[in-house]
């Protein structure tokens, strides 16, 4: 049988990925951007118009799912749908259309989704997928929180495919709060057991503030990890940090302490991320006794540069995957450049699991859209 392709494109500060089901069927879980978005875009419109069928105008997408309203999530789809000559023909979002702007007005042709089933439940039949269980985990999660970003993130589409034996789940910008509802439900429903996934799309590119509970990490036992991001955000010792400083390095070790990550036998490859020795002191709940932070042991800290932010890039030879590849590389003008990456997941019927990459210069990191 043919393959499961999943590709989790390069969009800078944002989210994409686009899959290719076994019998041909199309899926696209966000397209969005806003750092570097003027140039990842053009990346992204030449990968859909070289390699997939949409290099011929006129094409269906099966599914697109939204997973919700944050702009780096949606606002490449309007402009992928008009120079790709796309259709939809079924919709899934996730928050009120309003969060949306005027994207969803006409977008499907046949359906729009907003189903009103409680989680878990399957989007289509496996049939129709080629034999894909695409699973909703997370839809709508409620949240007492009157915070709109939050609100608009705990309802993030939280998505699971298996194919071959192999499970994949889409985080989407789930919070601890979606991590939670969604372990207690699967638990109530007798179905824990479920979330265990060889893949995880980390959730809100990499963020320990906002997501990223042990326990959710424990349950999925991911053994390759993909996290989209890009650079934001001053880590000068000289100043308070700003930006979202994503994917923190604390999130990946919470990661990687809490699963036994696949080892790459080819060999090492980079991931970039930020580093803050603050993170792990000030990582968790509060302990009532001392009212300090109960924190997270920091591996890192007999480095030399334990006791400074700073963003980083690691070499390693275990299966974590940053869009944001490689820093301070040269570009044409001699000014420095990031390189990002995007990511080719395959699994085949028989549950083997092979990643490609393929790199691309981004722009320098301090070049805000």
């Amino acid at each position: 049988m043919p393959n499961l392709n999943i590709q989790f494109l390069d969009v800078g500060q944002g989210d994409g990925i686009f899959i290719t089901f076994p019998n041909g069927k199309t899926m696209l879980v966000d397209l969005g951007s806003l750092k570097n978005k003027k140039l990842t875009s053009n990346d992204v419109f030449k990968y859909f118009k070289t390699h997939t069928k949409f290099r011929v105008e006129n094409q269906e997408l099966d599914y697109l799912i939204l997973t919700h309203g944050d702009r780096d999530h949606y606002n490449m789809v309007k402009e992928f749908i008009s120079k790709c000559k796309v259709t939809v023909t079924n919709l899934l979002y996730a928050g009120d259309a309003a969060d949306y702007g005027v994207l969803l007005k006409g977008l499907a042709r046949n359906r729009e989704l907003r189903s009103s089933r409680r989680c878990p439940f399957e989007l289509n039949s496996k049939e129709y997928f080629g034999g894909v269980e695409v699973l909703v985990l997370g839809f709508d999660t409620p949240t007492a929180k009157s915070d709109e970003a939050w609100r608009k993130n705990t309802g993030s589409v939280v998505l699971r495919l298996e194919y071959g034996g192999q499970g994949v789940i889409l985080s989407g910008d789930a919070t601890v709060e979606t991590e939670w509802h969604i372990l207690a439900t699967m638990l109530g429903e007798g179905k824990l057991a479920k979330m265990k996934s060889t893949v995880l799309k980390v959730g809100h590119h990499g963020s320990a503030r906002t997501s990223i509970l042990p326990k959710w990490i424990q349950e999925i036992k991911p053994e390759f990890i993909f996290i989209s991001s890009d650079r934001s955000g001053s880590l000068d010792d000289k100043g308070k940090p700003t930006g979202h400083r994503l994917p923190q390095q604390l999130a990946i070790d919470i990661i990687d302490g809490n699963t036994k990550l696949h080892t790459e036998k080819e060999g090492a490859h980079t991931y970039v991320s930020s580093y803050d020795p603050t993170d792990y002191t000030d990582y968790g709940e509060t302990d009532r006794a001392t009212r300090r932070k109960i924190g997270f042991p920091n591996p890192h800290k007999e480095k030399s540069w334990a006791d400074n932010r700073a963003w980083m890039q690691f070499t390693t030879e275990k299966a974590i995957y940053t869009t944001l590849a490689v820093m301070d590389l040269r570009s044409a003008d001699a000014s420095p450049a990031d390189q990002g990456a995007q990511y080719e997941l395959i699994i085949s019927d028989a549950g083997k699991v092979t990643v490609n990459t393929t790199l691309a210069i981004d722009v320098p990191p301090s070049d805000e859209d």
